[in-house]
């Protein structure tokens, strides 16, 4: 099986992140830790919501690029094959029509590395771990706990795994109306 791609190579991330602040941690990072930070933020951006659309490949293993809607197209290398070229009636979100491929939207690519610099706080993830564990609710005197089932948050769209930045950027792509393809 093929190693599941990341949003950004660390070259890339890096370049990226230079112009973002709060990122000098992620700056910091040498090539495989970031790589390896690159994935999660990517698997936990993937797997956050439904999103509107369809991937533009059928075959490709991420989210994005996307197609705004209809039946599956037909993989891109065949695409490529038949020579079609790019028009205007042509509905795919992502896509660049001087060099003819699709691509991440840049705001997937910002939103990855934010996920990334948030993982960075420890402080997070274990906040993450505790509403991954249904912790809805927490006061400090007299101590009170509440828990909410992880299934009904995530069926509200409340247990996504993202920071809450990056839940707003990604919030434009999030499936609103329509089906699940």
């Amino acid at each position: 099986m093929p190693p599941i791609p990341a949003y950004l190579l660390p070259a890339d991330a890096r370049t990226i992140a230079a112009s973002l602040p709060g990122m000098a941690a992620l700056l910091a990072l040498d090539d495989s830790t970031l790589g390896a930070l690159l994935l999660g933020a990517t698997l936990d951006l993937d797997g956050a919501m439904p999103y509107q659309g369809r991937k533009y490949d059928p075959t490709q293993a991420l989210e994005f690029p996307r197609v705004a809607y209809g039946p599956p197209a037909q993989s891109f290398s065949a695409f490529l094959a038949t020579g079609a070229p790019y028009t205007p009636d042509t509905i795919i979100w992502d896509w660049d029509p001087d060099a003819l491929v699709p691509f991440v939207p840049y705001v997937v690519q910002v939103a990855c590395l934010y996920q990334v610099a948030w993982l960075l706080d420890p402080s997070n993830s274990e906040r993450l771990e505790a509403i991954r564990s249904g912790l809805a609710a927490q006061t400090m005197g007299p101590a009170s706990e509440t828990y909410v089932s992880p299934a009904v948050l995530a069926a509200l769209g409340l247990l996504s795994g993202l920071s809450s930045r990056v839940a707003q950027l990604m919030q434009r792509y999030r499936l609103k109306t329509g089906s699940l393809l």
